[in-house]
Formats: C-alpha cells, structure tokens, sequence
C-alpha cells in the first residue's frame, strides 16, 4: 500500500469516527436542554471539542485528530442523598510522513455519593483512570477511592475526617510505574469567640513497587489565632501560635546513592528574558502537591516557548542535585533547560549549562540533573525547541544525591510565634508593632534555624491632601553554627501628596543593609519620585524617576541605576484609544567602571471602525546592545451574532540574534447556544531563528452542554 493510501484510509476512519461522535454529540444536544429544563428527573452537562488539523514542517507533514468528551449525571433522592457520575474521554492521534501514526487515549469514569444533614456530611468518590497509547512505556491505570466524614453541629468542635486510596500501574511494562498510596487524615476545628483552634493528623503511606522503596510519614500540625480590642478599639493585639512536626521513614532492599526528595521554602517563577538580573515571583501553585493539574498562570515549555525561569528557594542554602518538572502530558527529549543560582533571587549566575535533561515517560516529568551545588536559590531556564505544543508545567519538586541506608528517617517540625498590635493614638495617626519568631528544625543541619523578625510602622494623615508613612523592619536568621547567620534591616518613607482629585504625587526613599555572619554584605540607598493624573475627561498620564545606589562588599559589585518611565492613556475619540510609553534605565557599575543602557518605547491603538469591526496593534522597540523589536496587529470582524472572524501577524526582530514571525486567522460560528463551530490557519516562521517554519489548518466543533 502505498503511502498516499495509507494517508487516505487513516484521514477516512478518522473522519468516520468524526461522523459518529458528531451523530452522538447532536443526540445530546437535543436531550441536555430537556433534562435542564427540568422535564427530566436528573441534572445533565457535558462538553464535546472535536478537531482535525494538518500542520506542515519543512521537514516532514504531519495530521492530528482531537476528540474529548464530557458527560456529568447527577440526582438527588430522599432530599439529603446525592448520587452523581461522570464519564471522560480523550483521544489524541498524530500521522507523520504519511506512514508513522502515533496516538494517545484517556478515558476516566467516575462516581460519587454524598449524604447530608444539618448534623454532618457523609461522601465518597471512586474513579477509574486508563491512559492508552501506541507506546507500551506511556500505559497507565490509576484506581483511586476516597471516603469524607465532616461534622457540621454548631455544639461540638467540628471534626473532618478523610480516607484516600489510590493505586497507578501499568499493566504491559510495570518496571515502567507501579504505585500504591494511602492517605488518612483527621482535623479537629473549634472557634471561641475571637480565638480559633485547629488541630490536623495526616499519615501517608506510599509503596513505589517499580523500586520497592516503602515510604511512610506522619505529620501534626496546631494553630491558635486570637484577636482582641482595648480601649474603644483604639488598640487591637493579635496573636498566632503554629505548630508543625513531620516524620518520614524511607524503606529500600539495599543502602546505596539515591535521589531523595527534598523540602523548600518556596516555589519561584516569572518569563523574562533578564535571566542575569531579575526577581522570580512566589508562585504556590507549582508547590501544591498537585501534579496532575496545571499550574496558575500556565507556564507552558512546549514548542518554541523559551525563557520560562522556573525556580526554588530554599529559605537557607541547600544542597541539590536535581530538579523535576511535572508536565501535564507527554514531551519529549529536545528541550533544554539551563541551571542558575542565586542568594538574593535577584543577581543570578551561570551554574551549569549542560545538565542531563531526560523526559521520563512514566511520570509525564522532565528530570534535569547537575553536578551537585549548595545554594538558597536554584533556577532553570528553558531553551530549545519541543516538537509538543503546549506543554504545561503542574509541579516542581527538589532533589539531592544522598548516601542513604536500608532504612532512612526523616524529622522535621517548626514553632512560629506572631504577636501583632496596632493602637490609634488620633484619627490621624496610628502605629503598628509586629513580632515574630520562628525555629525549624529539618532534615540537614543547616535546616536548624531561627528566624525573627521585627517591623514598626506608622501611618500620618496630616490632611487631606498630605499623608506620611514609615516603616522599619529588621530580621534575623540564625543558623546556631552550622552555617553562617544572616541579618537585614531596613528604613523607609513614603510622602503622598493630592494637591487636586485628578493629580497625585509620591515620594519613598528605601535604604537596606544585610549582613552575613555579621559582616556587612551589601547595602542599598534608593529614592523614587511618582507622578499620576488625569488632566482632561479622556486623558491619563504617569510619570517616574527612581535612583539606586548598591554595593555589595563580599562580591565587589557596587553600581548606581536611574530609571525613569512615562505613560500616556487617552481616549482620542469615541472609537479610537491610544496608549504611548517610554522608559529608560542605565546603570553605572563602579566596579569595573562600566555604562549599561537600556531604552523602550511601547505604543499601541485600539480602533472600532464599525459596530461589527474592530482592529488593535502594538509596537515595542528595546534597545539595549541590539535592537529588539515586537509588533502585533489584529482585525476583527462580527458580520452577525452568530459568525465572528479575526486576523493577527506578530512578530519578533532582534537585528543580530533572530527574527520570528507568526500568522493567524481564525473563524467561528454559533451553531446553538455554547455549541461552535470553528477554523484556524496558523503559519510560524522561525527559519531566521535557527528552526523551521510550520503551516497549520485546523476545524472541529467545540461545545458546553
């Protein structure tokens, strides 16, 4: 047979499946509307996104097929019983070079029960998960059960209890994944008039049968918060005592090296391209121990997507010798990943740019192994390009290579002690004290710590156009001899001045000095001038001046910085908008007696030419030693309420480095309320960036029922 047939059978079935689902899915539509119009005696939803596309490479073709269907049922008996299932199904099927057919399949089931009275709540939940594939290393089952009891009786404390099962496996390859896991937990909460209690006791066993590694851990946790007023409410004292101690018990056949997970502080992350000087943003989401779903805001590191700063601090320095990245769906070996360290998650340095980078099939995860190194603050950075677009990051865990015995224990616990006050002396001025005191102990020496922390502030309104703010703070971690301690301080100011109700000014001035065993290791001097208004109905402005001084004495590294920045927004007409910005940054480093600049000009416009018309753009020029240019343009058109069509171009140019450009037209039409049908054309030309340039057509249904 030859490779056009081929191409022509794999396109019928693919469509002949289309044809059935389509037939199924109309089926639906017409009942869901009954059942939600209350004519049928249970509650009915779903969703169905069916699609076909062809995307051409310069060095191969290549066919996709997406389906992914939703249906919930629920219904409620004897007024407090509620019976409720849904079912899900995915399929995913790629056709390259017309002969080389790669796919993928997931199909869950699941069922729930719950049982509610004014007194409790009484539920679980059982489901069943199979992924499939024409690759034996990517099957999976997940079976997982869970049990909730949660009293509600405004008498008693209320009590929570939790039971969770689950067991991932596959059934062709079990050196591949074979994992057990359950989970109890107990949580007793009581409130008092304004102090609160809580206490939890959670015991997680996990039976990684791949490895025959046994893990079981314990962890209890208390909390006391109380907030009281004094004299009229001119005084308010809070106090809140925490508590937290766990035990984890690793099981192997045989002592040996092995990677071990290991705790942090935080999970860092932000897309900048400034990979040498620039601040990562707490992010949550990627510590939550959820590694099935994405994390908020997704962070894809699929594709063409690079620049991705994904990291970790630690809280003090910590060896490590790995990191995983948990992926939501299967990738690949071709993306890259560059390791940075930090010890103010601001001034970054090269650590090592060639890691092993290898994408386990098993766990959907990219696993990046280095040299080991201690540091508080690890990052990698993506590079590279993945032929799976996109791939969104769920988790990201730390590991060291440790020398570990037959059977490994781990303790660790953490006090924390706030006291808070805030007492108003007048209407127009009042005064805060914080305190707080911390000591963790974990599973390193280094991790045996005391944190205290320290902050007074003062809020002055001296009328209604002057407003005064100070604040000082100073903290301490004290690491008892086994590292070295450290210390910050730091004194500001800030003055707001409202001359009139449409203009504002602002004044702060910040100076910080941290320390390092006591030695001064770096200070900071800087002042900040704010301007903001609205001059006219339709007109606003911004502007800002901001100078810093920073030496940093144990690094040599000492550099003055001015910034200013200017921003125009204003409506020109009622159909036209317009937004103008400039900054400028350049930095002095005094060390080795340098001069770096850096300028941008941002403009874009929003024009609504007709009810039914609407077109925007936008223009970013940087120039730092290259210019880098960034342009976006989009066209929109509604000719009626149930058709919408839309154009974009963007485009990317740096004179030396690389230039990227992307098309994309789309269209979609409204069948019946959410249902819609829709078509994209998506060109990405990324040959003058070292890849390759892609044309992609793609069209299905998508709906919520």
């Amino acid at each position: 047979m030859s490779a056009n047939d081929h191409t022509q059978l794999w396109i019928f079935g693919k469509m002949k499946q289309l044809l059935i689902h389509t037939v199924l899915i109309l089926a639906i539509l017409l009942v869901v509307p009954t059942a939600n119009s209350g004519v049928l005696p249970f509650d009915l939803t779903g969703f169905l996104d069916v699609s076909y596309g062809s995307i051409k490479f310069d060095s191969r073709d290549q066919e996709t097929y997406k389906q992914q269907y939703s249906v919930n049922w629920s219904k409620t008996y004897f007024r407090n019983l509620r019976l409720r299932s849904n079912y899900f199904y995915s399929k995913y099927d790629v056709l390259q070079n017309s002969d080389n057919t790669a796919w993928k399949e997931e199909q869950r089931p699941t069922v729930g029960l719950t049982w509610s009275n004014k007194h409790f709540n009484l539920g679980s939940t059982a489901s069943y998960k199979q992924d499939k594939s024409n690759s034996a290393i990517l099957e999976t089952n997940r079976e997982d059960f869970s049990i909730y009891f949660k009293s509600l009786s405004e008498k008693y404390p209320k009590l929570t209890l939790r039971y969770y099962w689950d067991h991932i496996y596959n059934e062709e390859l079990a050196a591949a994944r074979n994992t057990k896991e359950n989970k109890f937990q107990a949580e007793l909460h009581e409130s008092y008039k304004r102090s609160l209690f809580n206490y939890s006791f959670t015991r997680r066993k996990n039976n990684n049968q791949t490895n025959n590694v046994r893990t079981v851990q314990y962890q209890h946790s208390f909390q006391f918060r109380n907030t009281s007023h004094f004299k009229d409410s001119k005084l308010m004292l809070s106090t809140n005592y925490s508590f937290v101690h766990s035990a984890q018990t690793d099981t192997r056949p045989v002592a040996g090296s092995d990677f071990i997970f290991i705790p942090f502080s935080e999970a860092l992350y932000k897309e900048t391209a400034s990979v040498l000087l620039d601040t990562l943003q707490r992010n949550p989401s990627l510590n939550d121990g959820n590694s099935e779903n994405p994390a908020q805001p997704l962070i894809n590191v699929g594709g063409t997507v690079i620049n991705q700063n994904l990291g970790i601090d630690f809280g003090y320095p910590e060896d490590i010798s790995a990191i995983y990245l948990y992926v939501d769906r299967f990738s690949d070996n071709t993306k890259d990943f560059h390791v940075y360290i930090s010890s103010d998650n601001y001034n970054w340095s090269s650590y090592y740019t060639g890691p092993d980078v290898e994408f386990n099939e098993g766990y959907n995860r990219y696993e990046i192994v280095f040299p080991s190194v201690k540091t508080r603050y690890i990052k990698v950075v993506t590079s590279g390009i993945s032929n799976f677009d996109p791939v969104l990051v769920t988790e990201i865990r730390a590991l060291a290579e440790e020398q570990v015995d037959v059977d490994t224990k781990y303790n660790s616990s953490s006090h924390q002690l706030n006291v808070g006050s805030r007492y108003r002396l007048t209407d127009k001025f009042q005064s805060s004290l914080n305190v707080s005191f911390q000591h963790q102990s974990g599973r390193a020496n280094d991790a045996d710590r005391d944190n205290i922390y320290y902050a007074l502030s003062s809020q002055y309104t001296q009328s209604e156009v002057v407003n005064h703010n100070f604040l000082w703070t100073q903290s301490y971690q004290l690491f008892n001899g086994a590292a070295l301690d450290i210390s910050s301080y730091t004194a500001s100011y800030l003055l707001l001045l409202t001359p009139i109700q449409r203009l504002e000014f602002s004044f702060a001035t910040n100076y910080q000095k941290d320390f390092i065993d006591y030695d001064e290791n770096s200070n900071n001097l800087s002042f900040l001038l704010n301007t903001k208004g609205t001059p006219l109905t339709n007109l606003n402005f911004s502007g800002e001046v901001s100078y810093s001084k920073y030496n940093q004495f144990l690094g040599d590294d000492q550099f003055d910085t001015w910034n200013r920045r200017l921003t125009l927004d204003g409506k020109i007409t009622r159909t036209l908008s317009m937004i103008l910005g400039w900054s400028h940054r350049s930095t002095d480093t005094r060390s080795l007696d340098t001069t770096t600049t850096q300028t941008q000009y941002r403009a874009s416009i929003r024009y609504r030419m007709t009810r039914t018309i609407f077109m925007r753009g936008s223009i970013q020029l940087n120039k730092n030693r290259t210019k880098y240019i960034s342009e976006e343009f989009q066209l929109g058109w509604n000719p009626s309420t149930k058709l919408s069509l839309s154009g974009q171009v963007q485009s990317q140019d740096d004179d030396e480095m690389f230039k990227t450009t992307k098309y994309n037209a789309q269209a979609n039409y409204k069948l019946r309320g959410s249902t819609n049908i829709f078509a994209s054309y998506f060109i990405n030309d990324l040959t003058e960036a070292g890849g390759e340039k892609t044309t992609s057509v793609r069209v299905g249904i998508r709906s919520s029922l």
